[in-house]
C-alpha cells in the first residue's frame, strides 16, 4: 500500500514538473511571438531596460523617490473627533489655509489635465524611450556615455521643473527638523528687518508696461482710461483679479517669493507662528502689496486691451504680423482668438474713455474663459516679475534660499528684463529702458530722502543709481556690487551701503550673523562699544529701515549712543 502511495506521489509530482515546463515553454513562445513582430530600435529599447533593471534602476522611474499624487487637500483623512477637542492643533487662519490649498491643489490639478499625470511619469518614460532610440547602432563607449549622461541631466531637471511647481522640489525630510525650522525664522526675520524699503525699490516696476506694449498704448489703454473714466478701469481691472493675477493684498504672494519665505510647510511654536504672521502682513505695513496690486491690475487693464483689439481686428481680416505673433507668445491662437473676439461681441463693453471690459463673467465659452485669463496672468506676470522656473536649481535648496534670498529678482529679470527687450528691439523697449532709469533715479532720491542722507552731486553716482535700480542689468549689479564689496574695486550703489562684504557673499542670514556676532561680541569682550556695534544691533530690529519710520530709529540710535557717552563715527568707542 505504501509503494503504492509513493508511486501515486511521484506521478502527482512529475506531472506538475511537466505542467509548470509546459507553461514556461508556452510563455516564452509567446514572448518569441512578441520579439518576432519587433522592429530592432524596440529590440533595443527592451535590451536597455533589462539592464537598466540589473544594474541598479531604470533612471526615468526608480531613480527618483516615488511621487505622491495625492496631497494636501486631496487626500483623505477623515477623523472621528469633535473639532472643539482638538482646536489647537487645527489652522484657523483662512489665508494661510488659502495659501496651502493654492500651492498644492491647483498645481497638481494643472499639471494632470496638461500631462495626464502629476508626477509627469509618462514623460519621463518618453524621454528614456527616445534616448534608447538614440543609443541604437552606436558601439562607441564614450558616445554612449556622453547620451547617458545627457539622458539623466534631462530627466532631473524635467523633474526638478515639476517639483518645484508642486513645490515639493528639495524638500526636506524633515521640515519640523530644528535647522530647517530655524532657517524659516531667520529668513522670515530678516523679510522684517531688512525689506521696509522695498516699494521705494519697487518705483522701476512702472516702466515696465511701457516696455512690453510702448509708450502710446499705455497712455491710451491704461492712463487715459484710469483718469478719465476710473469705475470702467475698475471693472477692467477687476478681470485680473478673476484671472488669478494682483491678488496681493490678500496673499501678498509676490513679495514673499521674492524674499524666500513662501514657505507653510512644518510644525511652528508659537514664536515662529507669531514671526510667521508678522511676515505675512509686512506686505501691508510696507506698502509693498498695494503697490503690486495696483501695478497688476494697471498691467491686466493695457494687456486686455492689447488682446481685445487684436482679436478684433483679426476677425476683420486685419492680421497684424506683430500682434499675431503677441497673441502666439500668449498661447492664443486663430481658433482660440475667434472664441475670444465672439464672446466679447456679445458680452463685452466698450465705455467712455476707451476702456475695453472684456466682462468674463457673463461669457458661455469656457474655453475662450480660460485663454484669455491664462494670457492676461502670463502677461502681467511677465511686466510686474514673479519668479517662477527663473532661478537655478541650487537656489531652492535650504541652503540655496539663505544664501540667494533677496536675489530672486535679479535672477528673474535676466529673462523677463534683458533678453525680452534684446529680443523685442523695438521703440517700446527703448522708451521702457529709458523710463526704468528715470525711474531707478527717482527711488535713489527717495530712499536717501527717507534715510536721511545727502544726494550726491556726481553725475556718475546718479548714472550708478539709475542703472542699479533700474533692474536693466539683471544679475549683473548683483554680481558687480558684491564684487565691490569683496575687492573693494569701487564704491557700491547706495544698496549695498550697509552690508558688509560678508553680507554681500554669503547671504543677509549667514553673511549678517557671523558679522554681528564677530564684531559685537568682538568689542564687548574687549570692555569696548562703538557707534557701529549699536548700528549693528540695531539692523537686526524689525521694522528698523521701513521707509517711513527710518528716522525715528536713526533717532532712538543717536540716542543710544548719547546715553553711554559713545561717540557717532565707526572709530567712535567708549571704554
Amino acid at each position: 500500500m505504501s509503494a503504492a502511495l509513493a508511486k501515486r506521489e511521484s506521478a502527482a509530482r512529475e506531472l506538475r514538473q511537466a505542467r509548470a515546463e509546459h507553461e514556461r515553454v508556452s510563455s516564452a513562445f509567446q514572448n518569441e511571438k512578441v520579439f518576432a513582430g519587433m522592429e530592432d530600435v524596440e529590440l533595443a529599447d527592451v535590451a536597455t531596460q533589462i539592464t537598466d533593471h540589473v544594474i541598479g534602476s531604470s533612471p526615468a522611474r526608480t531613480a527618483y523617490e516615488p511621487v505622491p499624487l495625492t496631497r494636501g487637500p486631496l487626500r483623505e483623512r477623515t477623523l472621528g473627533i469633535s473639532d472643539y477637542a482638538i482646536e489647537d492643533f487645527l489652522e484657523s487662519d483662512v489665508e494661510a489655509v488659502l495659501r496651502v490649498y493654492s500651492r498644492t491643489m491647483a498645481p497638481d490639478v494643472e499639471l494632470a489635465t496638461a500631462f495626464g499625470r502629476a508626477d509627469m511619469q509618462d514623460q519621463l518614460d518618453k524621454i528614456a524611450s527616445d534616448y534608447a532610440r538614440l543609443r541604437v547602432g552606436s558601439a562607441d563607449p564614450a558616445t554612449l556615455g556622453q547620451l547617458d549622461k545627457r539622458m539623466r541631466a534631462d530627466l532631473r531637471d524635467v523633474a526638478a521643473v515639476r517639483d518645484r511647481i508642486r513645490g515639493t522640489y528639495a524638500l526636506p525630510a524633515d521640515p519640523s527638523g530644528f535647522i530647517v525650522r530655524t532657517g524659516k525664522v531667520v529668513r522670515n526675520w530678516n523679510y522684517l528687518r531688512l525689506m521696509g524699503g522695498m516699494t521705494v525699490a519697487s518705483l522701476a516696476d512702472a516702466g515696465r508696461a511701457v516696455m512690453v506694449h510702448g509708450m502710446m498704448r499705455v497712455a491710451g489703454d491704461g492712463l487715459v482710461p484710469m483718469v478719465s473714466n476710473f469705475r470702467g478701469f475698475r471693472l477692467a481691472a477687476k478681470e485680473a483679479q478673476l484671472a488669478g493675477a494682483a491678488l496681493d493684498m490678500v496673499l501678498d504672494s509676490r513679495a514673499m517669493q521674492l524674499a524666500e519665505v513662501w514657505d507653510d510647510y512644518g510644525r511652528l511654536s508659537k514664536f515662529e507662528r507669531g514671526v510667521k504672521a508678522l511676515t505675512d502682513r509686512f506686505g501691508m505695513v510696507s506698502l509693498m502689496a498695494p503697490w503690486n496690486t495696483a501695478m497688476e491690475q494697471f498691467a491686466a487693464v493695457v494687456t486686455q486691451s492689447r488682446i481685445l483689439q487684436a482679436v478684433e481686428g483679426m476677425a476683420k481680416g486685419m492680421h497684424d504680423p506683430k500682434e499675431v505673433e503677441y497673441l502666439a507668445f500668449l498661447g492664443i491662437d486663430d481658433h482660440k482668438a475667434a472664441r475670444i473676439g465672439d464672446q466679447f461681441s456679445r458680452h463685452g463693453e466698450r465705455q467712455s474713455g476707451g476702456v475695453m471690459w472684456a466682462n468674463t463673467s457673463a461669457w458661455v465659452d469656457r474655453e475662450a474663459v480660460d485663454a484669455l485669463r491664462a494670457a492676461l496672468v502670463k502677461d502681467v506676470h511677465r511686466i510686474i516679475i514673479k519668479p517662477g522656473q527663473d532661478k537655478p536649481l541650487w537656489m531652492s535648496t535650504e541652503l540655496g534660499k539663505m544664501i540667494g534670498q533677496f536675489k530672486t529678482f535679479s535672477i528673474a529679470s535676466t529673462q523677463r528684463v534683458a533678453l525680452a527687450a534684446l529680443q523685442q528691439r523695438d521703440a517700446a523697449a527703448l522708451n521702457g529702458s529709458l523710463l526704468s532709469l528715470g525711474l531707478g533715479a527717482l527711488s535713489y532720491v527717495a530712499y536717501s530722502g527717507a534715510s536721511g542722507r545727502d544726494l550726491s552731486d556726481h553725475p556718475a553716482v546718479w548714472a550708478k543709481e539709475a542703472v542699479d535700480r533700474s533692474g536693466l542689468l539683471f544679475w549683473l549689479s548683483d554680481v558687480n556690487n558684491i564684487g565691490a564689496k569683496v575687492f573693494g574695486y569701487g564704491e557700491g550703489p547706495s544698496r549695498y551701503a550697509s552690508r558688509s562684504a560678508t553680507e554681500a557673499l554669503l547671504g543677509p542670514g549667514l553673511g549678517a550673523g557671523l558679522d554681528t556676532s564677530i564684531q559685537v561680541l568682538g568689542d564687548a569682550s574687549r570692555g569696548e562699544w562703538r557707534s557701529s556695534d549699536t548700528r549693528a544691533l540695531r539692523r537686526l530690529v524689525p521694522f528698523q529701515n521701513l521707509f517711513y519710520l527710518r528716522r525715528l530709529f536713526d533717532a532712538a540710535e543717536e540716542g543710544i549712543n548719547e546715553a553711554m557717552g559713545v561717540p557717532t563715527g565707526g572709530s567712535g568707542s567708549r571704554h
